[in-house]
């Protein structure tokens, strides 16, 4: 069986987004308020299966308005360019 996170995009209900991070499996969730803590969160999680990950689901919570959403993906990108040599590498 491989290993699934879940990562739902939601409102934090102040006017912002926050990531939930699932780990189905164990049970565990946890609310990322940015990349960073998204990125040391996900590594924890994934340490009990010596930091594997098989794939992780990206969904969003209903009705979350779409610049929310573009937020999200334009933070990505610049964590993605953070990255970009290692991401090249592999």
């Amino acid at each position: 069986m491989g290993i699934v996170f879940e990562s739902i995009v939601k409102s934090d209900g102040e006017g912002g987004w926050c990531i939930e991070l699932k780990d189905p499996m164990r049970e565990v969730i946890l609310v990322c308020k940015d990349l960073e803590e998204y990125e040391k969160n996900i590594q924890e999680l994934s340490q009990p299966y010596g930091g594997r990950i098989d794939e992780v689901k990206w969904l969003q919570e209903a009705g979350l308005h779409p610049s929310l959403i573009d937020e999200v993906r334009f933070e990505m990108v610049k964590f993605q360019e953070k990255y970009k040599d290692q991401l090249e590498e592999k």
